[in-house]
């Protein structure tokens, strides 16, 4: 079932020029994401195209439709919707029902578009299911990306615009967020149970009067203020908390939390929905008069490379957050005291504040930014299938390639692992 059908703003306006006649036909041929359509390519047909057309009827000649479908069928584009203009109002006549039934039997997402004359008004509705139902239409004005439209085409540019990206952890996030929202991405869930501090602002763009706020909703007006084409929700709670339904609307889920405990449970949504995830991490460390600076992004595609789990985990911290969690942050230290003394040391590691840069943030969250570039317009090279890793201090950037792990706790039971391949 389509959902949603997103047009480019000026081949909107050609659509209505087109249609504002009684009984004109225009088809309008794009791609299919889940639950949402792309116009790519507006037909309209000529008056010597139609066999009859009156105030109240109108039928093309037949052959018009196929011999412009085989040229943009070449394209890899389908009919995503047929529009019909009435004199009256959007509601479809039984006669477009009729008729719209048996082009759904052939193009099973393909939409009947009506516009009323009266009302002035173009409705999309989805004939997929028994009950027909409206489509919600988003009109997107590209004019503002034309310098990455020159390389990512329209097409490009519309997957952007109809895709979501849901984001758990938007402390040094926040600037990957803000990228995708600048870049055009049409939908941000952000997801953080924390609120900004002060001491935040050495790397990350928030304005002063937001310090206290919850992360995600600041953000979320930030984001709103900068580009306000861009849909943004707001989740002021853990991971673990969010319904399951919230995840399931993600094009690609990323993870820029601190908590072990949220990248696992981010982990295996990501896997048990099958979709993409990308996990980021950045931080300096000083040992001895020295100090080490490191950011990778992991890349993980469900049954194909390997997941977060498959690397080797802090054991030791995730079991401290899980207590944590259990007890709370008051509680923790005395009930460690009772139940294993022996972790009160460890506790500290757990409490250890890592310091970063603004700089290793932006870096990291531009090299995350176009792996998911990749993954949603599907052009500019494969995704990496597996871990970038970056250290700015030796200048050096590595790609590593990860096998699925067959004892994987998490991802070991999406198929058969044969010769460190998944299948």
């Amino acid at each position: 079932m389509i959902r949603e059908i997103f047009i480019e703003r000026e081949q909107y306006i050609a659509l209505l020029d087109a249609i504002r006649e009684p009984e004109r036909i225009a088809i309008v041929f794009g791609d299919v994401m889940d639950e949402r359509a792309i116009v790519l390519k507006l037909f309209v047909p000529r008056d010597e195209d139609y066999l009859e057309r009156s105030l109240s009827h109108a039928l093309l000649k037949p052959g018009v439709f196929a011999r412009e479908y085989l040229q943009v069928r070449e394209e890899g584009l389908e009919p995503v919707a047929i529009i019909h203009s009435h004199l009256g109002s959007s509601r479809p006549s039984f006669g477009d029902v009729t008729t719209h039934v048996d082009v759904v039997k052939e193009y099973n997402y393909c939409l009947l578009g009506v516009y009323g004359l009266d009302e002035a008004d173009l409705t999309f509705y989805d004939f997929s299911s028994s009950e027909p139902s409206r489509v919600k239409v988003k009109v997107v004005d590209v004019a503002r990306f034309d310098r990455q439209i020159r390389v990512l085409g329209l097409r490009g540019q519309m997957r952007l615009a109809a895709s979501r990206v849901l984001i758990v952890g938007v402390g040094g996030a926040s600037l990957l967020a803000q990228a995708l929202a600048a870049s055009g991405v049409g939908k941000l869930i952000l997801v953080d149970p924390d609120v900004w501090e002060y001491h935040n602002r050495n790397r990350v763009f928030i304005p002063r009067d937001l310090i206290g706020w919850n992360k995600a909703e600041a953000l979320r007006l930030t984001i709103m203020n900068l580009f306000p084409d861009t849909t943004v929700e707001a989740y002021p709670c853990k991971a673990e908390e969010l319904p399951l339904e919230v995840f399931r609307q993600a094009d690609v889920i990323v993870c820029g939390a601190d908590r072990l405990t949220a990248r696992r449970y981010t982990n295996r949504v990501a896997l048990e929905l099958g979709k993409p995830a990308i996990f980021l991490s950045a931080g300096a460390e000083m040992l001895e008069d020295e100090y080490f600076v490191r950011g990778s992004v992991q890349v993980v595609l469900p049954g194909v490379t390997a997941c977060y789990e498959c690397l080797p985990i802090d054991y030791e911290r995730l079991w401290l957050e899980e207590q944590v969690e259990r007890v709370g942050e008051k509680n923790v230290m005395e009930y460690l005291r009772v139940h294993d003394p022996s972790s009160i040391n460890l506790l500290k590691k757990l409490r250890w504040v890592t310091p970063s840069f603004i700089y290793l943030n932006m870096i990291v969250c531009g090299l995350a930014q176009l792996e998911i570039q990749k993954i949603l317009t599907k052009s500019g090279g494969d995704p990496v299938k597996g871990l970038i890793s970056y250290d700015p201090l030796s200048q050096t950037l590595r790609v590593y390639t990860l096998e699925r792990n067959p004892e994987c706790p998490a991802c070991s039971k999406l198929g058969a692992i044969e010769d460190g391949q998944s299948r």
